[in-house]
C-alpha cells in the first residue's frame, strides 16, 4: 500500500442536468474535485463533454441501466433489484453487455479518455455484474473500477446499503485477481450521501487512511436541476455539498495533512 495519503474526489451524475454540470465545473475550478463520472445517456451529456475537455477533467464512465432511454433500444431496468434479478439470465446478460459497451463507446467517441468505470446506484457491484463490468473494463483498457468497501455500524438506510454492497467486496476481490484492472485502497461516500455537512467532511479528511481513497460526491446548483430522468433525493443536498467541496477550511486540512489530491488518471490536481 502506498504510504502517502492520496485522495480522489469523484462527482457522480455528470451530464444529468445543467445545474450538475455547472456544479462540477465550479468545484473543479475552485474546490477539491478531481474527477467526474459522466452518464452517457443523460440529457446534458454533450455539455458535460465540452466542460470536461475545456478543463481537462479526469473522466469515469457512470454506466446507467435503470434511468432514461438505453442507447441500444432495450427497456430500462427501472430498479436495482430488477436489474440484479434479471442479470443472472443469459439472454438478459447479453443485452446488458451490449448496453454497457454502447455507453462506453459513446464516451470514447467524443475523444475523452475513461480512467474509471462505475455505475448508477452502484449496480455494477453485484458479483455477477461485477465480473461482467471488470471484463469489459479490462478489454477497453480502463485503469480503475469503483470498489466499494465501507463497512459500518450506522443505523440508517445508507448504513444498510453500504454494508450490503461492502459484503460483495469479499467476492469481487477474487474476481479482480484475474483482471488487469485496479481499485483504490479505500472508498468513502455512501454513508454521507445526501447528508454531508462540514463537520462530517472534516472528520472524513482528518481520518483518511494511508493509501489511495476515492470519495464519491454529488454536486450541483439546485436552481437548474433537470428532472426528465426522474426525481433524485440528492437534489436538495447537491448545492450544500458543492459549498463544502470549495470550503477554505477543508482545503487547509488537506494541505496541513499533506494529502495529495490526485485524479484517477494519475495527475496531481492541486
Amino acid at each position: 500500500m502506498n504510504k502517502q495519503m492520496i485522495l480522489s474526489v469523484n462527482c457522480d451524475d455528470f451530464g444529468l442536468s445543467a445545474g450538475i454540470n455547472k456544479g462540477i465545473e465550479t468545484a473543479y475550478k475552485n474546490g477539491i474535485l478531481t474527477d467526474a463520472s459522466i452518464m452517457p445517456n443523460a440529457p446534458f451529456f454533450e455539455e458535460a463533454v465540452e466542460i470536461a475537455k475545456k478543463h481537462n477533467i479526469s473522466i469515469a464512465a457512470h454506466i446507467n441501466l435503470i434511468r432514461g432511454e438505453m442507447l441500444t433500444g432495450i427497456e430500462s431496468y427501472k430498479s436495482v433489484s430488477n436489474l440484479w434479478r434479471k442479470s443472472v439470465i443469459k439472454r438478459e446478460k447479453n443485452k446488458i453487455e451490449k448496453e454497457i459497451r454502447a455507453q462506453i463507446d459513446k464516451i470514447l467517441n467524443t475523444g475523452l479518455k475513461i480512467n474509471q468505470i462505475n455505475s448508477e446506484k452502484h449496480t455494477h457491484f453485484f458479483p455477477p455484474l461485477f465480473a461482467l463490468w471488470s471484463k469489459i473494463a479490462e478489454e477497453y483498457n480502463i485503469k480503475y473500477i469503483r470498489f466499494i468497501r465501507e463497512f459500518n455500524i450506522v443505523f440508517s438506510l445508507q448504513g444498510v446499503k453500504a454494508n450490503l454492497l461492502s459484503s460483495f467486496s469479499l467476492i469481487n476481490e477474487n474476481i479482480l485477481k484475474n483482471r488487469k484492472i485496479m481499485k483504490t485502497d479505500f472508498f468513502r461516500g455512501i454513508l454521507i450521501t445526501g447528508k454531508m455537512d462540514k463537520n462530517s467532511m472534516k472528520r472524513l479528511i482528518k481520518n483518511l487512511n494511508t493509501g489511495h481513497t476515492e470519495l464519491m460526491v454529488h454536486l450541483g446548483f439546485t436552481d437548474s436541476i433537470d428532472k426528465s430522468m426522474g426525481n433524485y433525493f440528492l437534489n436538495n443536498s447537491r448545492e450544500r455539498e458543492l459549498k463544502i467541496i470549495m470550503d477554505k477550511d477543508i482545503k487547509n486540512i488537506i494541505k496541513d495533512k499533506n494529502i495529495s489530491l490526485r485524479d484517477l488518471g494519475g495527475k496531481n490536481v492541486r
